[in-house]
């Protein structure tokens, strides 16, 4: 290879994307995937089954934070559609 077509510093090949649309390397990870989807769903459910262990107890300050944590996640799908 010719030295002068080996990439140095400035050259887009030496270079990441940064965080800007208008970089064409740049790609948008935002997007919400049914993985993601069903991992939301997954953790709601552990932290209901933890509620239910905690209700049990007759914990109910962590029975509380673990409905609102599940809450939390449940919303969060929900507007993943907007």
């Amino acid at each position: 290879m010719n030295p002068a077509a080996i990439p140095g510093p400035g050259d887009a090949a030496t270079w990441g994307p940064c965080n800007s649309p208008r970089d064409p390397r740049w790609t948008d990870d935002d997007e919400v995937t049914p993985d993601d989807q069903v991992e939301a769903m997954r953790e709601a459910r552990d932290y209901v089954g933890l509620a239910e262990t905690a209700l049990s107890q007759k914990n109910f300050k962590r029975y509380r934070e673990h409905l609102q944590s599940a809450l939390e996640i449940l919303q969060s799908l929900a507007g993943s559609d907007e």
